[in-house]
């Protein structure tokens, strides 16, 4: 099971990551004469299409660090909560 640990350092990481106040000057940059409905439908598509891209290399990191036979928990995404080696 997943400690409260575990979880606040993945959803840092994934805050870090993503970097929300880093990124509003650029949409707003980009979506300027864009009236707020097309605004939100830029920024759905964009949050759902940054999710999967996320959750493929999320899925497909435990695979690809067997094959290359790597066996440390740094190895795999967020450190420690998603991954697929157990804890010592």
């Amino acid at each position: 099971m997943v400690g409260t640990d575990s979880m606040i350092n993945a959803f840092t990481t994934l805050l870090v990551t993503v970097d929300p106040p880093g990124l509003a000057p650029l949409f707003l940059g980009l979506t300027v004469g864009m009236n707020p409905g097309e605004r939100r439908q830029v920024a759905v598509r964009g949050s759902l299409i940054a999710f999967a891209v996320l959750a493929v290399f999320a899925c497909s990191a435990p695979a690809s660090s067997a094959r290359r036979h790597l066996r440390a928990p740094s190895a795999s995404p967020a450190g420690c909560c998603c991954s697929p080696f157990p804890s010592r």
